[in-house]
């Protein structure tokens, strides 16, 4: 104990962290339960209070080693969600690069399935439009092959007009 200071009726004593208080009453309790049961001279009062500080000293280095236990294992929890947060976060982010992949590839093919789908249009109009051709051509052929028979029945009686 670094020393001590009064106030009426108060007793301060001076210690690394700070004062720790005791009134008169608190010093005067302690006095009596020492084995005189006396009055305290000013002596034996300082001894109590020498005993009364190692004591509050104890309690509040027992206390402060409780709150510092309490603080590492919040802080370990603290931690621990940090980790359990940090790995969450990971999942998501892998799941949502999933999901882009996904959604990507579907885009990809729905764009492969219109593509095939306007090649199928395309085809039917390509034919469509050789059937039509085709149908043409027959049409002329036709129209050649009756005129080809007007002509030979032209030339027929042309023969026999010249015989």
């Amino acid at each position: 104990m670094d020393g001590w200071e009064s106030a009426p009726g108060v007793y301060f004593f001076r210690t690394d962290d700070g004062f720790l208080r005791f009134s008169e009453g608190e010093l005067l309790e302690v006095g009596a339960e020492s084995e005189s049961k006396s009055l305290c001279t000013r002596s034996e009062a300082q001894e109590l209070v020498e005993f009364a500080w190692a004591s509050a000293q104890s309690s509040l280095r027992s206390r402060l080693s409780q709150l510092e236990t309490t603080l590492n294992e919040t802080d370990a929890e603290r931690l621990a969600q940090q980790a359990a947060l940090e790995e969450l976060r990971r999942e998501l982010e892998a799941a949502q690069t999933e999901l882009d992949e996904a959604e990507a590839a579907r885009l990809a093919e729905a764009a492969a399935v219109e593509e095939l789908r306007a090649r199928v249009s395309e085809l039917e109009t390509d034919l469509s439009d050789e059937e039509a051709a085709r149908l043409a051509e027959a049409a002329a052929a036709e129209a050649l092959r009756e005129r080809l028979a007007d002509a030979d029945a032209e030339l027929s009686a042309m023969t026999l007009n010249l015989e």
